[in-house]
Parts: structure tokens; C-alpha cells; sequence
């Protein structure tokens, strides 16, 4: 097990621990925010254990990383660093969502997380990030986005998926931030049970 604060490689590794734990060969994986990340990531190294991959509201792993962005990312963990962190929970659970209760549980998750983890695990996804020539097999992949959850960045990094992925398809949840689904969970649910139909069958 690995000692110290939790990263992407952990992550990654972790799933292919579960799934051996668990005896599980082949899966559909669903990871909404830096939790798609790992998942993308997993897909990418093991394509013979992933029968699909869902997204939602991902910032992606497999893409290309401007400078601009790598200087932002940069400054932000500087601001996460010197402000107080009940202040940063606040501020990330009115960016995630305008429902009250789901601003809750945003909150409690990301003051409960700890700043130490919450930036590590998002330090080092960013610093991961690496492109890609495309998938294995191109398994399907359904790519979830709220509405209003930074729309111009998440179509470009989505629509980067589908040019490396021609298996792959966005979906777009109306009136969302980046908790979809939280925010509409009857919609979010029936996007989800289609796609497992359409990979499995009913």
C-alpha cells in the first residue's frame, strides 16, 4: 500500500487493485470530476478490462496542456494554499452547483478532504496530463457535462476525446453546474442506464 498523500498513479493503481481483488474482468468505469481522471487513465493502459468509460464534468488526462493553463494551475495552488480552507469549500461549492443541499454536501466533502489531499490529488493529476494517439479497441465512452460547469473548456477537452475516440459522445445535462448528477439525478440516471443497456444489452 502506498505511504504518504494519495495521487493520480495511486489512483490508478488502486482500480486495478479493486478490480483484481474483486475478480472483476471486464467493467464499465464511471468517474465524475478528477475522478474521471484515473478511470481515463486505466482505460488508456488496460483496454482489455474496460468495456466502457463514463465522464462527468472531467477535466480529461489525456489532452494537450498549454502553458497558459500549467501557469493558472500553478497561481491556483498557490491561492489554495494561503486561503482559508473553509473559505475555498465555500467558494468551490457555489462554482459546483445552486442547489442548497447539494452546496452541503459539496462543502462538508471538500473541508471533510482536507486541503493536503485535495491539493495533492489535484496537483498531480495536472501534472500527468500527457496526449495521447487514441484507444485501444476505442471502447465507448459517454462524456457528462452540466450545462453551465465552465461550458467553452469541457467541449474543447470533450470534443478532443471524440477526435481520439470515435466511440465517444457528450452529453450535455440543462440547468447544472458540475454536479449533474446531484442536481437532476431522474435525468442523470436514465443518461447512465441507456448507455450500460447500449454496452451490455438490457
Amino acid at each position: 500500500m502506498k505511504v504518504g498523500l494519495p495521487d493520480l498513479e495511486g489512483a490508478v493503481q488502486d482500480v486495478d487493485a479493486i478490480l483484481t481483488y474483486f475478480q472483476l474482468d471486464e467493467v464499465i468505469l464511471v468517474g465524475h470530476s478528477w475522478g474521471g481522471n484515473p478511470l481515463q487513465e486505466y482505460t488508456y493502459r488496460h483496454p482489455d478490462r474496460v468495456l466502457a468509460l463514463v465522464m462527468v464534468d472531467s477535466w480529461g488526462q489525456h489532452r494537450y496542456l498549454s502553458d497558459k493553463e500549467r501557469n493558472r494551475i500553478k497561481y491556483s495552488s498557490l491561492m489554495y494554499k494561503t486561503i482559508p480552507w473553509k473559505v475555498i469549500a465555500d467558494k468551490n461549492s457555489k462554482m459546483c452547483t445552486d442547489n442548497p443541499i447539494t452546496r452541503e454536501l459539496v462543502k462538508t466533502a471538500i473541508i471533510e478532504t482536507g486541503r493536503d489531499v485535495f491539493l495533492n490529488l489535484g496537483i498531480t493529476g495536472f501534472l500527468a496530463v500527457h496526449e495521447i494517439e487514441g484507444y485501444h479497441g476505442n471502447p465507448p465512452m459517454l462524456l457528462v457535462r452540466g450545462e453551465n460547469d465552465f461550458p467553452k473548456h469541457l467541449k474543447i477537452i470533450y470534443d478532443g476525446i471524440i477526435a481520439l475516440n470515435p466511440n465517444a459522445r457528450q452529453v450535455t445535462i440543462l440547468d447544472s453546474k458540475h454536479q449533474p448528477m446531484n442536481d437532476h439525478p431522474e435525468e442523470f440516471n436514465q443518461l447512465i442506464g441507456e448507455f450500460f443497456e447500449e454496452v451490455v444489452g438490457p
